[in-house]
């Protein structure tokens, strides 16, 4: 299986990294994004670029039995935990606190509808089911754990959002507030006003608070444009004083856009507070996933 590190990216060591579930990560150039090879994490070198494929049996085993590492910023080893998860489960997403590792595990199968495995083509259709089917769709669910003091699970409950029920994915928050409180956060979603094509790809992003009694606030990109995944900048002290990053693709004239937001006026006329257009020569079709790291 070949590593085509396309599922996240991280700043870290002064490095810039492109990762994905089943290898190594790929060390590409800060400036240029060119791809200078792939970086062992564990190690802290560079490997042969060519070196490494993965097979289905080695992909199985790093997902069911993780070796979780935690690395300073000069990627000293600082401790390692191993896992086995009893059962074949995709693990995608993970989170940590300031004593456990969380890992959220999706019981899914792997034949995706409208994906043709033999050309490597995805009908975006499948994400838009028929009528009385959009509860298959991604949608935002409120995940509780309470634990004692020894670290042990008393309650873990799952719930969906009673504030935004429309099909919908990318939440983000203010990163400065992540494992603590926080009251906002950012979805990307799609205002429905599309006879075809009604719930993917999206168009809107939308603005949750956890006070239920403050309205939703939202900004639609426009028609037969769309959008992929809201970022947040932060900007000051306060949770929601800051930026929100979104890449716009305009269908009529095949352009996109880095559009940025200000965080507290979504919902409002004067939302925007730039929109850069992507030079033709650097032109990319509709993404999924959005990544920032400041200069320092």
């Amino acid at each position: 299986m070949k590593n085509v590190a396309n599922t996240s990216v991280l700043c870290w060591g002064g490095r810039l990294l492109c990762m994905w579930e089943g290898g190594d990560p790929y060390e590409i150039d800060p400036r240029t994004l060119a791809t200078r090879g792939r970086f062992d994490i564990i190690r802290g070198d560079a490997h042969d670029p060519f070196h490494g494929w993965l097979d289905a049996v080695d992909v199985a085993a790093l997902l069911l039995k993780p070796v979780l590492h935690e690395l300073d910023s000069d990627f000293k080893l600082l401790q390692k935990r191993n896992f086995t998860i009893p059962d074949h489960l995709m693990i995608h997403d993970w989170a940590f606190t300031d004593t456990h590792y969380i890992l959220v595990g999706n019981r899914i199968k792997l034949d995706i509808p409208g994906y043709d495995w033999k050309s490597g083509k995805l009908d975006p259709a499948f994400m838009n089911a028929v009528k009385g089917e959009e509860s298959l769709l991604p949608h935002l669910f409120q995940i509780s754990i309470k634990m004692d003091k020894k670290g042990k699970c008393q309650d873990c409950s799952i719930t969906p959002s009673e504030q935004w029920k429309k099909p919908s994915d990318f939440p983000a928050i203010n990163p400065s507030f992540s494992g603590t409180k926080n009251s906002h956060i950012y979805v990307a979603t799609t205002s429905r006003f599309r006879k075809h094509l009604p719930h993917f790809p999206f168009d809107s992003v939308v603005k949750l608070d956890s006070d239920l009694d403050k309205p939703v606030a939202i900004r639609a990109a426009g028609h037969r444009q769309f959008i992929g995944e809201p970022v947040f900048v932060p900007k000051g002290a306060e949770e929601d004083d800051g930026y929100v990053l979104v890449v716009e693709y305009a269908m009529s004239v095949q352009r996109c856009y880095l559009v940025i937001l200000d965080a507290r006026r979504i919902g409002r006329d004067d939302v925007v507070v730039a929109k850069l257009e992507v030079p033709k020569h650097l032109n990319f079709p509709l993404g999924f996933h959005g990544f920032w790291a400041a200069n320092n």
